[in-house]
């Protein structure tokens, strides 16, 4: 929503995502459905904390709805300024994706290693974590 008072919005990466989800199937209707969503980033995927800053956080290889209750509460903070809601918000938004277009899989990967994208991209075993509606 536009902020009146400073004229002004932020959408996160994660809101846009989900904003294309929902509408590119509906203008590209010959297209096959949308299978996975790549979120890159500076860090491998997602933690137990964060990894910048505590050398004892563990990668998640897997958040479903029904897995997020038991690492939500490592998902707080990040090192640097978030003003979108911390790890735990993107988190809540790629489940929201998955639980609205079934089949769909966010994979949560570092940017920053080369070939990483390409390989979250086009490998069913993606690096980083994977966000998805079922648990298999």
């Amino acid at each position: 929503a536009l902020d009146e008072v400073r004229g002004g919005t932020i959408a996160g990466t994660e809101e846009i995502m989900a904003w294309l989800v929902r509408r590119l199937p509906v203008l590209m209707s010959n297209a096959e459905p949308l299978a996975r969503v790549v979120l890159a980033g500076e860090v491998d995927g997602i933690y137990t904390a964060d990894p910048l800053q505590h050398a004892d956080a563990r990668l998640i290889p897997q958040i479903t709805p029904r897995s997020l209750a038991q690492v939500a509460a490592g998902l707080g903070g990040s090192h640097g300024v978030d003003v979108t809601g911390g790890m735990i918000a993107k988190v809540e938004q790629a489940l929201g994706m998955v639980k609205e277009q079934p089949g769909l899989e966010v994979v949560v990967c570092s940017g920053l290693i080369p070939g990483n994208i390409i390989k979250a991209c086009s490998h069913r075993i993606a690096p980083g974590t994977r966000i998805a509606g079922d648990d298999s």
